[in-house]
């Protein structure tokens, strides 16, 4: 298997987000209050992926 690495995109802020949100839920879980897992919304991870595209780095 061939694995390629390279800087995130803009366009891969929607595909970040969806791995993000539920991995996020999950780490927090029992670890934070309900109400900080609740105050982030799915809603939110799209924007602040995209906020975080620029701070991606591609390694050799």
């Amino acid at each position: 298997m061939t694995v390629e690495l390279r800087r995130a995109t803009p366009e891969d802020a929607p595909a970040v987000a969806r791995i993000w949100y539920p991995g996020w839920c999950d780490a927090h879980l029992g670890n934070v209050p309900q109400q900080l897992i609740d105050a982030r919304p799915e809603a939110t991870f799209e924007p602040r992926a995209l906020e975080h595209v620029e701070h991606t780095t591609s390694r050799p």
